[in-house]
């Protein structure tokens, strides 16, 4: 058996994909707002209906590039490793002849 971690390698791949976009006029400041209720966050505006959807489609494309991720879980203590006190020392350098030795 071969060592999978040595294997592994990271690589792009390009899906298409479809998403269900929801745009609302906006009668007060003129134009129109988007939002991909699919992606928390990603909202966009435009000027016109033509706008708005090429704004929809790089908003979704830079989403799901730059999507956030889950914070992975910190490890567990398992037999062998020392318990961590939690505290962090620091050692700063200070300007010489500002502070006694």
């Amino acid at each position: 058996m071969h060592d999978a971690a040595a294997t592994t390698r990271p690589f792009t791949l390009q899906l298409a994909v479809t998403l269900t976009a929801v745009i609302h006029p906006e009668p007060d400041a003129g134009g129109f707002s988007a939002e991909v209720p699919a992606l928390p966050g990603c909202y966009t505006q435009g000027e016109t209906l033509e706008e708005v959807q090429a704004n929809l489609k790089e908003a979704a494309e830079v989403w799901l590039a730059f999507r956030p991720r889950p914070r992975r879980a910190a490890p567990r203590r398992g037999r062998g490793m020392k318990p961590v006190s939690g505290k962090r020392m620091c050692r700063l350098a200070a300007a010489p002849g500002k502070y006694p030795p």
